[in-house]
């Protein structure tokens, strides 16, 4: 199966962050990359992979050396891009959970 290119305007908020964020800090590696954005690294390699589709980053070296660059540097953005909100906390029971339910309708 095929996965068509992306444009730049495709890319989602959180791969537009780590375009920045690989422009700025150039080269950084996958591991880099998830502590920087608290993600999983097989969750940096998917948005990775959508980026370099999109023909703005290259990879140099191979496995635990890859090293990625973006073809432009960084020039700062009018307004920054939003970046996507944190994954969901799990929680240990339902009853926790409903607590957290408890407490947002109450902010609300």
């Amino acid at each position: 199966m095929t996965t068509p290119v992306r444009e730049a305007n495709k890319l989602t908020a959180r791969q537009q962050a780590i375009l920045e964020f690989i422009r700025v800090n150039q080269p950084v590696s996958n591991k880099q990359i998830s502590l920087q954005f608290g993600c999983a690294p097989s969750t940096t390699t998917v948005h990775l992979m959508f980026i370099s589709r999109s023909n703005q980053i290259w990879r140099t070296g191979d496995k635990a050396k890859a090293r990625w660059h973006a073809d432009k540097p960084f020039s700062s953005p009018k307004t920054p891009p939003p970046v996507a909100p944190p994954a969901i906390e799990q929680v240990s029971s339902i009853w926790h959970y409903a607590q957290r339910c408890a407490r947002h309708a109450q902010a609300a």
